[in-house]
């Protein structure tokens, strides 16, 4: 396969993103990227995060579709495994 196509968000802010948009996208994503950021969210770290991971095929010259990307996570995680990546994410406003 030369395509794939990655929808990787697990949390429940993205149950709260798509279920009850923000007014103000911006601020959604700096709440979310601070959490990343803070290391505090250790399920997302060490559970959700490689095991999501471990189920990828090898992406080494492949061109990879992220749906959903965020804050592009994914996407530097994919693309540090040689994929070439294109991230698109749902805007709210």
């Amino acid at each position: 396969m030369d395509f794939l196509i990655c929808c990787m968000g697990s949390s429940p802010l993205w149950y709260d993103l798509f279920m009850n948009p923000p007014n103000d996208y911006d601020t959604f994503a700096e709440k979310r990227a601070q959490e990343f950021a803070s290391g505090k969210n250790l399920v997302h770290a060490y559970i959700e995060k490689p095991a999501m991971y471990a189920l990828l095929p090898e992406l080494a010259n492949k061109t990879v579709l992220c749906v959903g990307c965020g804050i592009g996570e994914e996407c530097v995680e994919l693309k540090r495994r040689g994929a070439r990546v294109t991230g698109i994410n749902r805007v709210c406003n």
